[in-house]
């Protein structure tokens, strides 16, 4: 029984040391515990202990981490999802904090506005292409990127590429 209680503190004390390091969701933690070794069950049942205090929330994770993306490295909707996903969020909590797509517009022409202060001296195509592969890489839909081309440069990608 001292050894079983011993090694769950030791499993407690691990866990709460990786969640001062960083905001994780279950998943992520569960993950991480199997890895470091630690048995199924003892891990559970520590996931179990946080969750009942609240230091485990998939909710508030998740919600930070799309106000991270969206102030720091804006993603847009299929790119936030796919980043959530990884790290085991439920579906219904992604669609609770995820962006509008106003939002999500917005969030590309800042971001597209920002580079193109970098092309100045680029011809059209070679602005075009490289906004749509940097919103492309950052999960902005065809649409969004259909859009800030139309308000940003005047084009749209039908008719020019």
């Amino acid at each position: 029984m001292e050894r079983k209680q011993a090694r769950t503190s030791n499993i407690k004390a691990r866990a709460l040391r990786l969640l001062t390091v960083k905001n994780r969701t279950a998943a992520e933690l569960r993950q991480r515990l199997l890895k470091d070794g630690y048995l199924e069950t003892d891990v559970e049942a520590v996931i179990s202990w946080l969750l009942d205090l609240g230091y485990l929330n998939d909710r508030l994770t998740a919600a930070a981490l799309v106000e991270t993306r969206c102030r720091f490295r804006p993603k847009g909707i299929k790119g936030l999802d796919y980043e959530l996903r990884q790290k085991g969020v439920a579906e219904e909590i992604i669609q609770e904090v995820m962006i509008s797509k106003e939002d999500e517009r917005q969030l590309a022409i800042s971001l597209a506005e920002k580079r193109l202060k970098t092309m100045a001296n680029l011809p059209l195509k070679t602005k075009q292409r490289r906004i749509i592969g940097l919103l492309n890489r950052r999960g902005f839909s065809w649409d969004v990127i259909r859009y800030v081309l139309d308000r940003l440069l005047g084009s749209s990608l039908d008719t020019d590429l």
